[in-house]
């Protein structure tokens, strides 16, 4: 294994003496000497997330040491380290770091190649970060590298320059989005607080704004399903804490006025409902504004030289240094920092809470929700996946154990976290939560108490194309659709194709251009059994319902993205890499009935949902 060459590209590799390492193709070459690295990290998927989870706890550790020995605190707040709040500690590897699958990918490589003896590399690849971490490695082990495509390579001095500029504007534009916040959100402010203050209610949910509606009074939402209707039952007096997130209804600050007034106002004595935007206040404007410019000043707190650690010969600098100046600098920055205030004003404006239980994704916001929840003195909290907890949603997995005997303030996780099912609990202990502190619940995101299986059968079968939150993946998922029916036109005789575009994505089926399409807006749940074969995207959590329907289920991977599929290692599911694997899909669902027989035990479900009335406890009210 002297000679390698390491081939980032769709394109067929070049001839090579020595190994070839796919980089973004899921199936080796027919050379022998091929190795898809894809394919090498599914195969050692707990090693090489346990790797990156090392990796990434020892990240933090030399962060915190390095930040302790500066003259100047990297605390927000008494005991509350800013690392919290950045993308870095989010870990979010599917939208906002993407380059954390690179991180993965280089893992899976340097254990391939461990012990080997090599010689020369020859890389191609476009991703300049992913260059210059191969040419760090390469120097530092005294190996020939040859770049197939080169890159524009700064001089130090203006580097240097080049990088103070990037942050002082960020900087500035960290000012001008906070301003236009403020500004374009001023409806809201102190709607519903009146109300806040005077709730008799023990029990806090906080929950998005998109696809919620009033109805008749109570909560209409999606993410919490019954819950709400069964809480207004048992005369449960609530507080719910809205984060606005525009949908096709409330799509404008206005339009939330108008929703929190009216939920608030119609014979609805037991829900409590605000916006977290309603506790923007000039007092909040002015902490935010003072803590984007402590934030700016440790731009250089976080460095190559924080990244050189044991668990890799690797630097992985160059694949996170744009998160870190994400982090302190700019939009993202200056919107982590806002809902830190805000949330400070908001669990201090409240009497004692006995428990809070959010929508749980670990982004920074949530962070905030602990740290001040604690410091108020209120009840525990508990954290709710909504959705699947996904095998390579870095997010949810990291190395708990460490933090112990570590105050709750130091380390703000959630109390406990609501597990709706075997699939989500067996998820959170492999990802390293503690057992005891996952509680079950009952799946909340169908309206059904026990999903029926889809058994009929039809001669022209339909397709359902359930699209992603993220655009990017629904537009692979059309492109795929397009390259196999507009070149096998005869399989619109047998197939009817109907696109769901996600609820806050503006796709529809007009971005169809080849094929002819329908169109749907309808829940999922009530049109689900109106189809055979029901396409997903490998991110989208819609695909559990999709399965507990006995549909037969394809689930389409993005071969340069990791499987994300909450249903990753669960049988009779088709996996969709190429067009290839997607007509010999269709010609098997066309000549076999196939159907999928779910295992109900993955998910709890209950009509009364009397693990929901366990958890929050009613008797304490």
């Amino acid at each position: 294994m002297k000679n390698l060459l390491i081939w980032d590209s769709p394109e067929k590799p070049i001839n090579n003496c020595g190994p070839i390492y796919l980089w973004s193709s899921p199936t080796s070459h027919e050379n022998d000497e091929s190795i898809s690295i894809p394919s090498l990290v599914e195969s050692k998927d707990i090693q090489i997330r346990d790797r990156f989870l090392r990796w990434h706890n020892n990240l933090r550790k030399n962060f915190f040491l390095s930040s302790a020995n500066r003259k100047t605190s990297i605390m927000l707040r008494p005991n509350f380290n800013f690392w919290w709040l950045t993308l870095i500690a989010e870990k979010c590897n599917f939208s906002k770091s993407p380059n954390l699958d690179q991180v993965i990918k280089i893992l899976a490589f340097e254990e391939d190649i461990k012990g080997k003896f090599v010689q020369s590399i020859l890389l191609n690849t476009k991703n300049s970060e992913l260059q210059e971490c191969f040419q760090n490695f390469c120097k530092k082990k005294g190996i020939n590298l040859t770049l197939l495509q080169t890159n524009n390579v700064t001089k130090y001095p203006l580097k240097k320059l080049r990088n103070f500029s990037t942050y002082f504007f960020s900087y500035i534009f960290s000012w001008i989005w906070l301003l236009y916040f403020f500004i374009s959100f001023l409806p809201v402010l102190s709607v519903g607080l009146k109300k806040w203050n005077k709730t008799k209610g023990k029990i806090t949910f906080i929950s998005y704004s998109d696809n919620s509606r009033n109805s008749g009074g109570i909560l209409s939402t999606p993410y919490w399903g019954r819950l709400p209707n069964v809480l207004q039952k048992k005369n449960i007096k609530t507080n719910w804490i809205h984060l606005y997130v525009p949908d096709n209804s409330i799509h404008s600050p206005f339009k939330a006025r108008k929703f929190i007034k009216e939920i608030n106002s119609k014979n609805n004595s037991l829900e409590t409902h605000i916006l977290l935007e309603s506790f923007l206040s000039i007092s909040v404007l002015f902490k935010t504004l003072r803590d984007i410019r402590v934030c700016f000043s440790y731009r250089n707190y976080f460095h190559r030289s924080t990244c050189e650690l044991t668990d890799s010969e690797f630097n992985f600098w160059p694949l996170i240094k744009t998160d870190w100046s994400r982090s302190v600098s700019g939009p993202q920055s200056a919107k982590s920092l806002l809902y830190f205030n805000l949330f400070e004003r908001a669990s201090g404006s409240i009497d004692s809470q006995l428990k809070c239980v959010y929508l749980q994704e670990n982004q920074p916001w949530e962070r905030a929700l602990i740290y001040f929840w604690k410091v108020s003195g209120h009840g525990d909290v508990i954290g709710f996946p909504h959705t699947a907890v996904r095998f390579w949603d870095l997010r949810y997995h990291d190395i708990f154990d460490e933090y112990k005997t570590i105050s709750k303030n130091f380390y703000p996780i959630p109390d406990f976290i609501a597990s709706s099912g075997e699939l989500n609990k067996s998820a959170l202990i492999a990802g390293g939560q503690d057992i005891h502190k996952i509680i079950d619940v009952e799946y909340l995101r169908s309206d059904n108490s026990e999903l029926s299986v889809n058994n009929v059968s039809r001669s022209k079968k339909n397709i359902l194309i359930l699209g992603d939150y993220l655009d990017e993946n629904s537009i692979h998922q059309i492109k795929l659709c397009e390259d196999v029916f507009s070149e096998q036109k005869e399989l619109l005789l047998k197939y009817n194709l109907t696109f769901k575009p996600h609820p806050n994505s503006a796709l529809s089926n007009k971005n169809f251009s080849k094929v002819s399409v329908a169109l749907t807006q309808k829940p999922l749940q009530l049109i689900i059994h109106d189809f055979d074969i029901i396409l997903t995207t490998n991110v989208s959590a819609s695909s559990i319902e999709a399965y507990f329907s006995g549909s037969n289920l394809a689930i389409i991977i993005d071969p340069i993205k990791l499987n994300l599929s909450p249903l990753k290692n669960i049988p009779g599911i088709a996996w969709i890499r190429t067009s290839s694997d997607f007509r010999t899909f269709l010609h098997r669902a066309n000549t076999q009935n196939q159907k999928i027989i779910p295992n109900k035990s993955l998910l709890y479900f209950s009509k009364d949902l009397e693990k929901w009335t366990k958890l929050i406890d009613f008797e304490d009210e």
